[in-house]
């Protein structure tokens, strides 16, 4: 016969057992909810890239269709430059517009070589460019120098610009590039580049290889873009 002390000890070890049980139970249940998740979520991130890739392609077969049919010949009456172009697939519908991205300056083009230290070619554009932005000429200047400081490869400073000493003097300090920008955003990180700079710079600003500009299509200008027939 069982004493009372025994039987107590049976229920306790059982609770016991019972409670280690529920634990385990309950994390089997939320590592398996989480592996759902994470399946589904990668499952919902691969369907996205696919169609957003459906989307670029059906883009570039777009614009080689319009080439092909106005022979490179671009004017802002083509109905697929005012209308947006829309791909459908894959359960989601993408819209984007399509438009002529030769007018716009080429940043990198304040690239291009100086001698004699006199401002390059493009530099002296980028300035008049500035100035019909509303930028003042110290402050145009300025900007031209501190981006040509930032993609030339020494450590020189223009006169208005800025090199590696200046940006590691910062509470969060970097260095120059000295490449070419990537991208238009990437001028925020330099000197003079502030949030209001940048958006009034952005709308006719671009990127590309190389340091040159133009040629611009007056067919499909707008009034935002004409600053850069300075």
């Amino acid at each position: 016969m069982n004493r009372p002390s025994e039987r107590g000890a049976a229920l306790l070890t059982v609770l016991f057992l019972v409670a280690i049980l529920s634990v385990i139970a309950i994390a089997t249940t939320e590592a398996t909810l989480r592996a759902l998740d994470r399946g589904a979520v990668a499952d919902y991130r691969a369907r996205v890239d696919w169609q957003v890739a459906g989307a670029e392609e059906a883009g570039r077969v777009a614009v080689r269709s319009i080439q092909e049919a106005t022979e490179g010949a671009l004017t802002s009456e083509l109905v697929e430059l005012q209308e947006p172009f829309i791909f459908a697939g894959g359960g989601a519908r993408i819209e984007a517009a399509l438009s002529d991205a030769t007018n716009c300056f080429n940043l990198n083009a304040l690239g291009e070589p100086e001698t004699d230290d006199e401002r390059s070619a493009s530099a002296l554009l980028y300035i008049d460019v500035l100035g019909r932005l509303g930028f003042s000429e110290s402050e145009a200047e300025a900007l031209s120098d501190s981006l040509a400081d930032w993609i030339d490869a020494d450590q020189d400073p223009r006169l208005a610009g800025a090199e590696d000493y200046y940006y590691a003097a910062l509470r969060q300090p970097y260095r120059t590039s000295g490449h070419p920008l990537a991208e238009v955003s990437e001028a925020r990180a330099i000197q003079g580049y502030s949030q209001d700079v940048y958006e009034r710079l952005a709308p006719i600003a671009c990127v590309r290889p190389g340091t040159d500009l133009g040629p611009f299509n007056l067919n499909t200008m707008t009034v935002r873009e004409a600053p850069l027939l300075a």
